[in-house]
């Protein structure tokens, strides 16, 4: 019986001196076992993420072969300012008002985009013809980064004269039914038909809301021409005011 005992107590000692115990939770065996451990917290966790990633890529992936179009119309209401240089010269008009009138088409990122404007308070007539393209953003009704290139036709005062353009549009929307959009078109000189050089720019400043298809917009702008004659007299007029709107939306997939 001795025996048997002394037996076990040097199998128990030796298997102490050969094995080292560690209770550390950060021990190579816990580490290993947390590792490939699977709890309802973690699944959880996970799907969390999966659900945010489709989301990003949902909003964030390619354009489908989307099909968009748009109509509307605009009430301005402005003042225009004009200096000039030959002789000093300074006249203000207020309350000066136009009606215009819009459409738009996309195909997918490609768009087309025209504008009417009407003022007989001003004896002026424009149009503009332009080419987008929507670098950012799926629809023209979510936010987007969209630039574009083309022309303006401008008749004034019995002067006609067409210039080339390009500039673009950032839209963000701040909440599902209200965005804000800053927009900046840029005009190249060109002649006249009267022998006048004229360029200049346009910015604007838009906010808006919309239910489903319609959208009700209000947008300040700030529209500067620059007219230089053979002499070399310059001219300046500046248009600024504000621009009430409603756009409707017909919307199709092929």
């Amino acid at each position: 019986m001795r025996s048997l005992f002394f037996t076990c107590f040097i199998l128990f000692s030796f298997q102490s001196w050969a094995y080292k115990y560690d209770f550390s939770p950060k021990s190579e065996a816990q580490v290993a076992k947390q590792a490939t451990r699977w709890s309802l917290a973690q699944w959880m966790e996970q799907k969390g993420k999966i659900q945010w990633m489709d989301v990003w890529l949902h909003s964030n992936k390619a354009a489908p072969n989307y099909y968009e179009m748009y109509l509307g119309g605009d009430h301005n209401m402005y003042k225009r300012t004009t200096v000039s240089t030959a002789p000093t010269l300074i006249t203000d008009n207020d309350e000066l008002t136009s009606s215009s009138g819009h459409f738009g088409f996309f195909v997918s990122w490609f768009g087309l985009y025209g504008k009417y404007e009407d003022s007989r308070d001003e004896d002026r007539v424009t149009w503009d013809a332009l080419a987008q393209l929507r670098l950012l953003g799926t629809s023209d009704q979510a936010s987007n980064f969209t630039v574009f290139y083309g022309v303006r036709n401008s008749e004034f005062m019995s002067d006609e004269v067409m210039n080339q353009q390009f500039g673009g549009a950032l839209t963000v929307y701040i909440l599902n039914a209200w965005a804000i959009q800053t927009r900046y078109q840029r005009l190249l000189s060109e002649t006249s038909d009267q022998g006048l050089e004229i360029d200049g720019y346009r910015f604007e400043a838009t906010t808006w809301l919309e239910w489903g298809a319609v959208r009700a917009y209000g947008t300040w702008f700030h529209e500067p021409r620059e007219s230089t004659d053979a002499a070399g007299d310059l001219s300046l007029t500046r248009r600024q005011g504000f621009e009430l709107g409603l756009r409707i939306y017909l919307d199709f997939k092929k």
